[in-house]
């Protein structure tokens, strides 16, 4: 819907600009391959990586970045398995807003709202911002705020963190009936091909 009245905003403001807007998680039976398509298409350069164990099973996430900005991609996937750890789509797109009241106040009509929380509020090991992810019909959905790392192109080194989370970031409203779920969506993943681009992506990049 188009409308020639000016945006309302309810936040004061978005981080985008220079930055860009955010960034994107997906989850890859690939991730050697689908790093190469970033670096080849973006000029993506490796961050650094996060070990962790959700569930039982064991991730290595690789954040990608293109500018200033920690990353622009996040890629994850499970630790010398082939499988999907989560579903084969966007596993949650995520936008940082101006200020930690701005964080808060969309925290609240998120939940008035009647979304339901995937993850709550907590901060991260890597990036250090303070997030939280609430689940829509198609992904999770991620809002932040704080003062995140700045990348210096000049001085940069790739490291691992073990673990995502400084704090927080507990799951919220976990039955066994999702849990079931999601093994369910793990063991399918095992018979969905994920496309690769050769001449995009060539023998992929393969881990530091």
């Amino acid at each position: 819907m188009q409308s020639p009245a000016p945006l309302r905003m309810l936040a004061s403001g978005f981080v985008t600009g220079d930055p860009g807007m955010g960034h994107v998680a997906i989850t890859s039976t690939k991730p050697a391959q689908l790093r190469g398509y970033f670096n080849t298409v973006f000029d993506a350069r490796l961050t650094d990586y996060i070990d962790e164990t959700i569930s039982g099973v064991k991730l290595k996430i690789r954040f990608l970045r293109v500018n200033e900005r920690h990353h622009a991609i996040a890629i994850a996937a499970v630790r010398g398995l082939p499988i999907d750890p989560v579903r084969t789509r966007v596993q949650h797109l995520n936008i940082q807003t101006a200020t930690l009241d701005d964080l808060a106040q969309s925290y609240r009509r998120v939940c008035e709202l009647g979304f339901d929380m995937a993850l709550s509020v907590g901060q991260h090991t890597n990036d250090k911002e303070l997030s939280y992810y609430a689940r829509t019909p198609r992904a999770s959905s991620g809002r932040s705020a704080g003062t995140p790392v700045v990348i210096d192109e000049t001085t940069w080194q790739p490291t691992t963190h073990h673990g995502i989370s400084i704090w927080g970031h507990t799951p919220v409203g976990r039955t066994i009936v999702d849990k079931l779920d999601q093994f369910r969506l793990r063991a399918r993943s095992l018979t969905r091909p994920e496309a690769t681009v050769p001449a995009l992506s060539g023998a992929g990049i393969p881990d530091d």
